[in-house]
């Protein structure tokens, strides 16, 4: 339904897409700011009445106009003219919305369809934008896959190995909206272990919020820095408990959507693997 994209919370747990005291700190490598991304998800309602006569239905968009969100989402590949992205499943899940929960004054006609029409812009580091494409979600993780044109920064590393628990671990995010031209809020955290939804992994101590969603969690092996997980969402009783996608979730994810992918492709292509 409509209002599940709107308002989402389930039993004291918060989505983090936004609709327009924690630890921050230096750490002791570089860490991968040029991977962070900013998602924009712009959504027109389209509603159609009953098709007469074999003609075009009439129609009319946009109920007080389209329906906008953000997310954060995280750079894992570049291949020949594309990049390839994680965020999180609920800010690429799909809108339904049946003709009976349109109100009568949304058109001037009897609605018999309702479609939406999804744009995705990702803006990179730079400010640079680029058209995203959703590629597959799995809302029971709640990880989205998408692609764009070639965003021409550094990939982030896939870990080895997922966090253990108290492990340290870093979160690199636009919390309500906030990120700047060439700046990335960076939180440090600690993994707690298995128990979230979806039977995620729990954080402590990292300040998530709405616009945290997708966000990467990373930690740190040999002195370099790898994604071990995505953030999806926040208990709201205590803000500082936030829920992501564990490593063994986000690697089974990635290795489905890449073979999904490039089983699209043409059979010439010299297909790379997923890492």
């Amino acid at each position: 339904m409509l209002k599940k994209f709107l308002t989402s919370a389930m039993s004291g747990i918060a989505l983090l897409m936004a609709t327009g005291c924690a630890h921050v700190g230096a750490a002791t490598a570089e860490l991968p700011t040029q991977s962070f991304v900013q998602i924009y998800r712009s959504t027109n309602v389209i509603l159609c009445a009953e098709s007469e006569n074999n003609e075009p239905p009439e129609c009319t968009s946009n109920i007080r106009g389209p329906i906008r969100s953000t997310a954060s989402g995280v750079l894992v590949k570049n291949w020949r003219n594309n990049s390839f992205l994680f965020t999180a499943g609920h800010f690429c899940e799909s809108f339904e919305m049946s003709p009976s929960d349109v109100p009568p004054w949304a058109a001037p006609f009897p609605v018999a369809e309702v479609k939406f029409e999804d744009t995705f812009t990702i803006i990179d580091i730079d400010g640079n934008e680029h058209t995203g494409i959703v590629l597959n979600y799995d809302m029971s993780i709640d990880a989205c896959f998408m692609s764009s044109d070639i965003i021409s920064k550094r990939p982030v590393g896939i870990a080895s190995r997922g966090a253990n628990p108290t492990e340290e671990v870093w979160n690199l995010a636009a919390p309500l909206g906030v990120y700047y031209t060439g700046t990335v809020p960076t939180f440090r955290g600690y993994y707690a272990g298995i128990g979230g939804p979806n039977g995620g992994g729990v954080y402590t101590d990292l300040p998530v919020a709405p616009g945290s969603s997708g966000s990467m969690i990373l930690i740190q092996i040999g002195g370099e820095y790898y994604l071990t997980g995505l953030v999806h969402s926040v208990d709201t009783r205590l803000p500082e408990i936030a829920y992501g996608v564990t490593h063994s979730q986000l690697v089974e994810f990635y290795e489905i959507s890449w073979k999904m992918y490039t089983d699209s492709l043409p059979r010439l292509v010299l297909i790379p693997p997923a890492f």
